[in-house]
Parts: C-alpha cells; structure tokens; sequence
C-alpha cells in the first residue's frame, strides 16, 4: 500500500463530500514521454485529498469549497499538509484508456454535476455528463487537450471523510530526499549524491523513491553514479 497526494479543486472537493464524485483521471504520460506518477497506482493505495483552506483567528481550519466568501487567506491546495487534510480515497480500480473514451456513467462518476455552472436536469445528465466532463477537462488542461485524446489513468475510489494516517516511515525518509534533491539546485541528483547525504545505503535512498509519490529514478540500475533522482507533479 501507498499513500499518495491529490490536488483536487473546490468544485470537485465538494462532488467529494456530496457522493458524487468516485473517480478521477490523470494524465498518463508527462511531456517529456515518461511515464506520470498515476500509472504506480494500485488498488489498496490512498489517496489523501490536497484542497485550498485557511486557518482561522482561533487556529480553526477553514476550506475554501465550504466557505468560499470566508473574509482571510486562503492557501493553495498544493501547499496543504498532510495533517489539516480531511478526506482519504482508497483506490479500488485504475486503469489506462484514452481521454475520450469515457462513457456517460464514469463522467457521472467523475462528480460531474454542473454544465458552465447550471444543474444538468435528470433528462439530460446521460446524454450532457460526457459533453460536460471534456468541457471541465479543457479548462483545466487546455483547449487542445480534449482534441489531442491523450492516455489517462482512470482512478476508482472510495471516498472516506477523515484524515487517515499510518504513512510508513519510509515515506517520511522519501519526503526528506525529495526536498533535499529539489534544494540542489541543479540537474543530475543521483542516488548516490542522496546516500552520502543521508549516510543511508544507496539502494535504501532507490526504494524509498520508488515508493514516494512524485519522485522515479532513470539511468542505469548498476551504477548509483548514474541513478538520477527526478521529480513528478500532479
């Protein structure tokens, strides 16, 4: 099992909340050829949901999809730590397909409710969720994206309404590697830079970043010299 972030936008956090929402896709390759973090994903592993919130003058949190004329600052989901999080999904299915090959049933599933901000009427929500979910779909990746009909991981879950922890300490190592090989400051972080800084065994620093959720490793398994370090986004 492991346990992953996931940005979500308020729209979405609350299809979450409500039911609606128990599937997500992702892309499946980045730019550059190589494949995204989502095609690591299994079945077992959680999803702990990353969402934009504030903390409030008697040190409450506030989520923006709840208050979104809230008064203070809200911070991006991105910078959300894991402890103020307050929903876990638990993978039950993923699976790689093209983009526009969702059908009416997994664009309901994707919490697709609104079409440009008006209610799909019941008639409507077979033949509209798929329309509506490509319109979502290019606003959030461009006006190209849909067009373009890239491979996407298409992620089932179960959506529980609590922060479920247990984060195997290797992920925690995983997370100071991540940071301290982002810090550099430069290209070609190897393994073996990553173990003489942590004075950790070379082949301890490569599991730990197979394991984490935004990090892979290219070049020559044999040579820890030549095992460059390589960061992953959402």
């Amino acid at each position: 099992m492991t346990d992953r972030p996931v940005l979500f936008q308020p729209e979405m956090v609350r299809a979450l909340i409500g039911g609606r929402k128990t599937m997500t896709r992702r892309l499946a390759w980045r730019p550059d050829g190589r494949p995204t973090v989502w095609q690591r994903v299994r079945p077992g592993d959680r999803l702990w949901v990353r969402e934009s919130y504030g903390r409030a003058d008697d040190g409450s949190i506030v989520y923006l999809a709840d208050t979104p004329d809230w008064s203070g600052n809200f911070k991006p989901s991105i910078h959300m730590p894991r402890g103020v999080s307050r929903l876990t999904l638990t993978v039950t299915a993923a699976r790689i397909e093209r983009l526009r090959f969702i059908c009416a049933e997994d664009a309901l599933a994707e919490g697709i409710a609104w079409n440009h901000r008006r209610l799909l009427t019941v008639i409507d929500n077979r033949r509209m969720a798929v329309a509506a979910f490509l319109d979502l779909w290019s606003r959030i990746h461009g006006p190209d994206s849909v067009r373009e009909n890239p491979e996407v991981v298409a992620v089932s879950f179960a959506v529980a309404r609590r922060n479920e922890t247990g984060v195997p300490t290797k992920i925690h190592v995983g997370n100071a590697i991540r940071v301290w090989s982002f810090c550099q400051n430069r290209a070609g972080v190897s393994v073996a830079d990553a173990a003489r800084a942590f004075n950790i065994d070379p082949a301890r620093v490569v599991e730990d970043v197979e394991d984490h959720g935004w990090m892979d490793l290219t070049g020559p398994r044999d040579d820890f010299e030549q095992l460059i370090i390589n960061h992953d986004g959402e």
